[in-house]
């Protein structure tokens, strides 16, 4: 049987710290490979990053929501403002899996929204599947994040699309952005427990309906303001509070 060929992680690491798009790419993959001695080398290659790093240098925000509320189309707007302020952008996007019984493929179509049109090397987009796994996310994006991190000034994990409890994000992320559509709900929906607990200020994607619960809600930590990703309405206030807020800050 032939072995399989596995990068150095000496030579990955200093790579990944240079902002090589190779090395990026190559630790990703090492990352995500489940061979015992690939598992090895993925250990040793975040030891090496974490070495005399601060990782407060780079933000992770997490971007979630249910499914087609614009959770891409937001990212990528404000992925454009942060390049505007020549802000480096790295994205994790995860999509839902397949069942095993139905075949647990996964059209990863995240990034056809997102990409921009034209090459840019400070930007990097990354799609993976959930592989069936609960809470938004998927195992491999927390070592995968802590990764891109070492190189990039504002990292993204935007989740797959989720319902109330799947709030597995919060637990990785700096600041987490719940999208929502308009009228999605009364003020009744947005004061329950849930994924809604996390978010400190929420924006709602715009529309053409203006009724929102989250809008109305007199819940004590969000606040809503609508953002909108084809007029750029709040898209400059709300990069910039991604970006500059610390830990749970949320845009709905």
């Amino acid at each position: 049987m032939r072995l399989v060929d596995l990068p150095d992680p000496e030579k990955l690491a200093l790579g990944i710290q240079r902002g090589e798009r190779a090395a990026v790419a190559g630790g990703l993959n090492l990352l995500d490979n489940k061979l015992p001695d690939a598992r090895l080398r993925a250990a040793r290659l975040l030891a090496l990053l974490s070495e005399g790093r601060q990782l407060s240098n780079g933000h992770l925000i997490g971007v979630t929501g249910p499914p087609g509320t614009g959770k891409s189309s937001l990212v990528c707007a404000m992925i454009r403002e942060w390049r505007r302020v020549n802000k480096t952008v790295g994205v994790l996007a995860v999509d839902p899996s397949s069942r095993p019984e139905l075949g647990g493929g996964a059209l990863l179509g995240d990034r056809i929204r997102i990409k921009n049109v034209s090459y840019d090397e400070g930007l990097f987009i990354r799609s993976l599947a959930n592989r069936n796994q609960l809470g938004g996310v998927a195992t491999e994006v927390w070592p995968m994040s802590w990764l891109m991190l070492a190189c990039f000034d504002i990292v993204v994990i935007e989740t797959v699309g989720v319902g109330q409890t799947e709030i597995d994000i919060a637990e990785v992320a700096d600041t987490v952005c719940y999208v929502a559509q308009p009228a999605s709900g009364d003020a009744i929906q947005y004061l329950k427990s849930g994924i809604i607990e996390d978010p400190r200020c929420i924006r709602r994607q715009q529309g053409r309906s203006r009724r929102s619960g989250a809008k109305n809600s007199r819940r004590n930590s969000p606040q809503c303001a609508p953002a909108g990703s084809t007029r750029r309405m709040g898209l400059p206030g709300l990069s910039g509070e991604c970006r500059d807020e610390y830990r749970h800050r949320a845009i709905a």
